[in-house]
């Protein structure tokens, strides 16, 4: 459990670590409900290990939290949820067992309930099965407080100054957004009134194009109208400019030319 404590607090540190740490909390309430159904614990003991099961479930979704948190940049409600994480760590939330295997020693205990008696199990998942029918061994588990947890546990792990740094970014962020937003504000205007003018320019030249298409095709369809009739005078103007005449001389040169 110790060590399941050092991983925890070392993926609040590194949140490449989160998904991993989850993983491996997962395996660890795993394998406390098999010691659950291990005959070898006793009801009291047994007891035990539906808490330990109850409290990896919390820090577990705590954790899950945690990491969504920081994804999605909440990064103060994650900061949070750091403390209260380690506040449950640090503080004894998940307690620090430790396994001792008990034998009868009567003159019916066979050799290898005799080996294993006395022996000492630092995680649940290494503590064996009764190695035979109608055994009597059973398997003490032993509570340490948090001052016995390993130095790099109980002193090492406490929180870092990350949050710190983050925090002084948060306000010198927010410092510039203040300065900048009025300016935003000011560019977005010009930058809308500059959108308005484009499309207006486009309109104007899309009615251009229509308009000199729409000359080109009249002066066409007159050009037609002479040929067809060169003794008569046909003239064409756009405004004031002349694009298109014929003298009606009946010369049918005159009016291609």
């Amino acid at each position: 459990m110790a060590n399941l404590k050092e991983k925890i607090l070392q993926s609040l540190k590194s949140t490449k670590q989160v998904e991993t740490t989850l993983n491996t909390i997962a395996k660890s309430q795993e394998n406390l409900l098999k010691n659950y159904s291990n005959p070898v614990f006793n009801q009291k003991d047994k007891g035990k290990l539906l808490k330990s099961y109850t409290n990896l479930q919390d820090v577990g979704k705590s954790l899950y939290r945690y990491g969504a948190l920081l994804d999605n940049n909440y990064y103060a409600d994650a900061k949070e949820e750091k403390e209260d994480i380690e506040n449950v760590i640090l503080k004894g939330g998940l307690s620090y067992y430790h396994y001792v295997w008990h034998s009868e020693n009567g003159e019916h205990t066979c050799d290898v309930c005799s080996e294993l008696d006395g022996q000492e199990f630092d995680y649940y998942d290494e503590v064996p099965e009764r190695p035979h029918p109608n055994c009597k061994c059973y398997v003490e588990i032993i509570e340490y407080d948090n001052e016995n947890l390993t130095p790099e546990a109980s002193e090492n792990e406490g929180p870092c100054d990350c949050w710190d740094k983050i925090d002084a970014l948060v306000d010198e962020t927010n410092s510039w957004q203040e300065e900048i937003e009025p300016k935003m504000s000011e560019l977005t205007s010009i930058v809308k009134e500059d959108y308005d003018l484009l499309y207006e320019i486009k309109n104007l030249k899309q009615q251009v194009e229509n308009s000199q298409s729409e000359l080109a095709n009249i002066e066409d369809y007159i050009n037609k109208i002479a040929l067809a009739h060169p003794n008569i005078r046909f003239s064409l103007y756009n405004d004031t400019k002349e694009l298109f005449r014929t003298d009606g001389s009946n010369n049918l040169l005159k009016c291609i030319n």
